[in-house]
């Protein structure tokens, strides 16, 4: 029995190194190809944007090489990226005649956790592939926050018309970052979205997206909205994100929401908010009624440590 063990034990251990001896090979293997994989996506980055302003497909340099469909996909995310408005139709037909839609569905099956977060956001910032869409419905579900908020913009980019909906059904409230992407996503579909009805809605998530919106376009006509957000308790969070909000829009802190939340911080927050402050601008007389005594001369003190002093005399 005990020899039945050890023979067992040598070939597990034995496997394990195999599988090991693999892996680093492997990443060995990956990182050499790297540089080369880089020159020839900026090669094929020009012959991609040169075929869709001639509208005729031509072939790819990245198309004849090692993990073709992977740099194929990377190519076409990166470029479907930074073109606003370009008709995703010609790259949805590259993808699928080269099998990236099949080879995204194996490789986010096949993976887990964070890997298969990385697969399910490329899948994301591509073209919409209709073939495909369907199969990402099991992963809105999965354990993984990542996993879900990649699923989540796989189904975005497809149904663009339902982000709201789509964002409202989240269960938990997303992050800054998270809202972010979904932002990024909606601005490259340039849909338009009204910035007031999500500040008024009673779903957190969609009041963070119109934050967000507010925030990117620099809308300084939501100062109503963003008092009302500032004024309530119910989320501290998100009250303290208007009032930073308020802030990068250089419009005048003055009020007793934004007194009473300023009331509300840790000693530690309110030294991040007023070098906020100070970053954004804000004289002391202008904040003067925000604060203590004490902590007005603190305040005059770290502005004296920005240049913007020089605008101020």
């Amino acid at each position: 029995m005990n020899e039945w063990c050890f023979w067992g034990y040598m070939m597990l251990l034995a496997g394990s190194g195999v599988w090991l001896t693999v892996n680093l090979v492997a990443g060995w293997m990956q990182q050499r190809r790297r540089p080369r994989q880089q020159l020839l996506l900026q090669r094929s980055a020009g012959e991609l944007v040169q075929g869709l302003l001639e509208e005729s497909p031509r072939p790819l340099s990245v198309e004849h090489t090692v993990h073709a469909q992977q740099l194929l996909a990377e190519l076409v995310a990166s470029v479907h990226a930074s073109l606003y408005g370009c008709a995703p139709a010609p790259l949805t037909r590259k993808l699928e005649q080269r099998g990236v839609d099949r080879w995204l569905v194996w490789q986010v099956k096949r993976s887990r956790g964070l890997k298969r977060a990385w697969a399910l956001k490329l899948w994301g910032d591509l073209p919409p592939m209709p073939r495909v869409e369907p199969a990402c419905e099991e992963w809105l579900l999965d354990p993984s926050p990542e996993v879900r908020l990649s699923a989540l913009l796989v189904r975005l980019s497809a149904y663009p018309q339902d982000a709201l909906r789509l964002v409202a059904s989240c269960d938990k409230p997303m992050t800054l970052c998270e809202v972010s992407e979904v932002l990024h996503l909606l601005r490259r579909r340039l849909l338009p979205i009204a910035y007031q009805p999500l500040l008024e809605s009673r779903n957190r998530n969609l009041q963070r997206l119109g934050l967000l919106i507010v925030h990117e376009f620099s809308i300084e006509e939501a100062d109503e909205g963003l008092l009302r957000l500032i004024a309530s308790t119910e989320d501290a969070e998100l009250s303290l994100a208007a009032l930073y909000t308020l802030c990068a829009l250089h419009r005048p802190l003055r009020g007793k929401a934004i007194r009473q939340c300023i009331e509300r911080l840790t000693a530690a927050e309110r030294g991040v908010l007023m070098r906020h402050m100070a970053r954004e601008g804000y004289a002391p007389a202008q904040v003067k009624r925000l604060w203590s005594e004490r902590q007005r001369v603190r305040y005059e003190a770290l502005v004296e440590t920005y240049k913007t002093t020089l605008v101020w005399s």
